[in-house]
């Protein structure tokens, strides 16, 4: 089976977990980067800095590496390597026009 067939598979018969699977995965992110916040915090703030700064670090520190993790472990159960193919579907960048469309709509949203 080529690679393109197998993305095509993966689209049409994509693979579903439970409910349960599914509320963890979302609420687990939200909970890790709670429990840096509450510690980092005060932290922040007795060095001077407001406590946001411990929310916007806990993406690079905690959110970003846990969510890039668990999508590799994806791949390796699937491909037996470290790997996004075939995790990560439709991976064509967009064609220049769509992106300049998009910027447009997005720049006039934003006006009013």
């Amino acid at each position: 089976m080529t690679a393109q067939e197998n993305i095509n598979q993966t689209l049409t018969d994509p693979k579903q977990h439970s409910l349960a699977k599914s509320i963890i995965l979302h609420l687990l992110p939200g909970l890790l980067i709670l429990l840096f916040y509450i510690v980092t915090a005060p932290i922040a703030n007795k060095m001077g800095f407001p406590s946001i700064i411990a929310l916007l670090i806990a993406i690079g520190v905690v959110l970003i590496p846990f969510e890039l993790g668990f999508l590799l472990y994806q791949g390796k159960k699937e491909n037996g390597t470290l790997s996004l193919k075939g995790i990560v579907l439709l991976r064509e960048p967009m064609p220049w026009w769509r992106n300049c469309t998009s910027a447009a709509i997005c720049c006039r949203g934003s006006r009013g």
